[in-house]
């Protein structure tokens, strides 16, 4: 097993600043981005595993989850990506897109917490197969499958809630 070498490293640490900056559009708490980004410095000091081809991608990512870990524990919410409401729009649309994220909000919390994992990972985190896989320590085509189950899911659970709202409203 090669590992990263202190160079690779070093060369990740001086990425702070820009990482942190790219930190700073999903949260603007300058605090809780410097405690992340460092939380994954030393998860990556740690593991200093070869089969991390890209440490500032790692680090982001770690730092991200942490974020979304912290707020969720404060919270008892995820974040939304806040890019899926459009900036310039009419209130009913806005009102619109509100409704449907939260209907797809309930939707989670009613499908299994191995798939709400992967779908937070997958659309919110914007993950791709691999990295999921490394976080559930399946393969590529597992963590894949994993994606497709879940979407599935979510698709069902989505299903049924509507029919019943749309039920009731007659």
């Amino acid at each position: 097993m090669n590992f990263i070498t202190q160079s690779d490293f070093e060369e990740s640490y001086r990425l702070f600043d820009t990482l942190k900056s790219r930190l700073s559009s999903i949260c603007t708490d300058e605090h809780l981005i410097e405690d992340a980004l460092q939380e994954a410095y030393i998860k990556l000091h740690e593991t200093m595993l070869s089969n991390i081809t890209d440490p500032a991608a790692w680090i982001f990512i770690v730092a991200k989850n942490y974020i979304v870990n912290y707020y969720r524990k404060k919270t008892g919410k995820t974040l939304v990506n806040s890019n899926l409401v459009a900036r310039k729009t009419t209130p009913q649309i806005n009102q619109r897109v509100a409704d449907i994220q939260d209907d797809i909000r309930t939707a989670l919390k009613e499908v299994s917490e191995d798939n709400r994992m992967t779908l937070i990972a997958q659309y919110f985190l914007g993950l791709t197969g691999q990295q999921i896989g490394w976080i559930f320590s399946v393969s590529q085509e597992a963590a894949n499958m994993r994606c497709t189950r879940a979407r599935q899911e979510l698709e069902r659970v989505l299903s049924t809630t509507l029919d019943a709202a749309d039920a009731s409203s007659l």
